[in-house]
């Protein structure tokens, strides 16, 4: 069923108490919000509305509910509620949306509000435009997500391990789907990492995103918000991933920037790197450069899996600028990357 702001203010109305007993809510108006990032042809643009809760004392309390279907709501309720009743929610400077109810007859999940600018559009536009004020800028947001990555992965790891070897040869399923890939590749690459010390060195595991992107990442002067855990781990379930998994999510990401007219692959390269560099050292154990390089090829492998099926963002339908992306993430898993 399709939400409107009128269908949702007359759901809400008798469940707004339960979320705040203390509180003499009188009555919830309801709004569509606007949330649409770097629009493109194609891009879903989530259903997002923003309730306003009329309290007595004459004040507002706004909170935002997250129309999708109805089980992306159910497996993101799921998710948030075992993160904070793990203690996870907020750590630091750092948080986690708060659920509150899920309202399972209109496919709504309603969080607390989170503040704060999509780290997305800031991002593309220091890559855009350069210069020294906004390299600083990005810089210090780099930081700032690879410390909650990291210090979340310290509070989530499990005692299990795992290996690049191992992850390696999982994905081999799906790798054998991917057209266009020369011929040998993946198995010279299976090689290489099997063949290498750090491939077969064991790796923590701990609590994955699945799409830890810097569309999911809501920034302001304060803190730092990660949003969007439908397909994150159900913890505290063992269903877990090497711990370089989301920081390989994010870092490819930020390289995908590259298809956007006047993103130079360089510039592009630079924010990834920047980003891995401060992540692997800030991990505990910190992580190694050469397993990290190792783990982006593989990583590569799987995102051009998800590209080929049409599952991920920049499915084949996207256009020309995708397809030179892909070709160059090909490029870089023949060389590691090293040639332009």
């Amino acid at each position: 069923m399709t939400q409107t702001a009128g269908n949702l203010s007359a759901r809400l109305a008798d469940r707004v108490p339960a979320y705040y007993p203390d509180l003499a809510v009188r009555a919830a108006t309801v709004e569509r919000v606007r949330d649409r990032v770097l629009p493109a042809p194609g891009w879903r643009t989530p259903r997002t509305f923003r309730a306003l809760l009329h309290l007595g004392g004459g004040g507002t309390l706004v909170r935002l509910l997250h129309a999708k279907t109805g089980p992306h709501v159910a497996r993101e309720y799921e998710r948030l509620t075992g993160l904070w009743q793990q203690g996870f929610g907020r750590v630091g400077p750092f948080r986690i949306p708060q659920p509150l109810d899920l309202m399972t007859e209109s496919d709504t999940l309603v969080t607390e509000h989170v503040s704060g600018r999509r780290l997305l559009a800031r991002l593309a536009l220091s890559l855009l435009v350069g210069g020294r004020r906004l390299g600083r800028w990005r810089r210090r947001r780099m930081i700032h997500v690879a410390e909650w990555l990291a210090r979340f992965q310290r509070a989530t790891r499990g005692g299990d391990r795992t290996t690049l070897a191992a992850y390696v040869d999982a994905i081999a399923p799906k790798v054998a789907r991917v057209p266009g890939l020369p011929d040998g590749l993946y198995p010279h690459l299976c090689n290489e990492v099997h063949r290498n010390r750090w491939g077969r060195r064991p790796v923590m595991q701990a609590a994955v995103h699945k799409d830890f992107s810097a569309r999911n990442v809501l920034y302001d002067a304060r803190r730092v918000t990660v949003v969007d855990w439908e397909g994150g781990s159900a913890w505290p379930d063992v269903r877990t991933g090497p711990v370089f998994l989301d920081a390989l999510t994010f870092s490819t990401n930020v390289l995908a920037l590259a298809r956007l007219p006047g993103v130079a692959w360089d510039r592009a390269r630079r924010a990834a790197d920047e980003f891995l560099d401060v992540y692997r050292r800030r991990a505990r154990p910190p992580l190694a450069a050469e397993l990290v390089r190792l783990a982006e090829r593989v990583f590569f492998l799987e995102y051009l899996a998800d590209y080929a099926s049409g599952r991920h963002a920049l499915s084949p339908k996207r256009g020309r600028a995708a397809d030179r992306f892909a070709r160059r993430l090909v490029r870089c898993l023949d060389d590691g990357g090293l040639r332009q």
